[in-house]
């Protein structure tokens, strides 16, 4: 008999060796630390270090054979607060599967009376949110901008993915190794093509890096964003400072962009880890929606910080700021349909009226560590 409730602080070493066995490559990333800092420590109503929210079934002999978690959270809907889980670690051991486990999670937190909200999410999960009755929003892009793409590093990439049962799975191994040396070649040069038109932001001179933004500069620019009467993902000065200095195992770089003596814009990257493919991530750029000119500004800064990268990726919903990372060379790869779930009807109706989105890969954890 497999029982699900939600996991206690004790919990951990029984859902650290569920995460050992099921995540694999990703497993170190999922320690302990993490743990802690994404459900305990997130900004958000349902954070809760007694109670962390993370729904567990548990086998007979006490062993975890599954895992829905949600990250705390917050959007901002018609310009106020709605308290939300992003839905993270959704995982059944694979001697599990097929019984309706998945679903037996999800239904668990939504009767706890949680709002769920996910933006990428596996085919699976994509199920167990449409028949728990979601709503679909508005999509999402993952872009890429390829700089100076190896073979080594498309076939590092085909092989995950056909492990993964991704896109690589439809080519042969043995033609892995000359498809992805063709396949390096061909974008990269379409890649200069394209960047060959991108503008040259001499003004990008004027961005500074800093240790950490200052809160005011985050709350200001924050309250542009709800101003512009865009719904979007949580930007207060607490959870910057969550999200970009103190993740573990992410360090990520920090921009200003300065004018009369405020920020105008700030930006927030990383570079890869080793365990990681040479491709560099654009986090968050937080300005003014209406002010272009601040957006194309830090992103050139970012861009010319990791121009020995092959690639840097980004997130962003159809809008200005889409439009800014076409601009500089960037090309939406991958479409992801965030879905909304709870028992109030109300408020999923509120969301599917929302039509406009700032969501990009500080949110949910879109960007975290993808070894490779």
């Amino acid at each position: 008999m497999i029982e699900i409730d939600q996991a206690r602080a004790e919990d951990w070493p029984a859902i650290a060796r569920f995460v050992a066995r099921c995540h694999g490559a990703e497993a170190p990333f999922k320690g302990e630390a993490r743990w802690r800092w994404q459900l305990e420590e997130a900004p958000g109503a349902i954070a809760d270090a007694a109670r962390p929210p993370s729904w567990i079934a548990r086998a007979g002999d006490g062993e975890v054979v599954g895992q829905i978690s949600l990250q705390p959270g917050r959007v901002w809907l018609d310009g106020e607060p709605v308290e939300i889980g992003w839905i993270v670690d959704v995982m059944v051991d694979p001697l599990h599967r097929g019984n309706g486990l998945g679903h037996r999670l999800y239904r668990a937190i939504l009767d706890a009376g949680h709002i769920t909200v996910t933006l990428t999410m596996a085919p699976a999960t994509r199920r167990i949110a449409q028949r728990a009755g979601c709503v679909e929003l508005p999509p999402v892009a993952q872009l890429l901008r390829v700089q100076r793409l190896s073979g080594t590093t498309l076939r590092r990439w085909a092989r995950h993915s056909a492990a993964q049962g991704g896109r690589g799975r439809w080519i042969a191994p043995p033609l892995i190794a000359p498809v992805a040396a063709l396949a390096a070649g061909a974008a990269t040069l379409a890649a200069r093509v394209v960047q060959g038109n991108s503008p040259d932001c001499t003004e990008a001179r004027e961005v500074r890096e800093i240790e950490r933004a200052d809160p005011e500069d985050v709350e200001r620019l924050g309250r542009r964003l709800q101003h512009a009467g865009l719904a979007h993902g949580e930007r207060s000065a607490k959870f910057w400072r969550w999200r970009f200095e103190q993740a573990p195992d992410l360090a990520y770089c920090v921009a200003r962009y300065p004018s009369d003596g405020a920020a105008r814009a700030l930006i927030a990257w990383r570079k890869p880890l080793p365990e990681e493919l040479p491709v560099g991530t654009i986090a968050a750029v937080l300005a003014d929606p209406a002010d272009g000119d601040a957006q194309r500004i830090v992103l050139a800064h970012a861009l010319a910080a990791m121009e020995r990268l092959e690639a840097v990726v980004a997130g962003a919903a159809p809008g200005a700021q889409f439009d800014n990372y076409r601009a500089a060379g960037f090309l939406p790869v991958k479409w992801h349909r965030p879905t909304v779930s709870a028992h109030d009807v109300r408020l999923l109706a509120r969301f599917a009226r929302a039509r406009e989105w700032h969501l990009d890969k500080a949110d949910h954890d879109w960007d975290q560590v993808h070894p490779r």
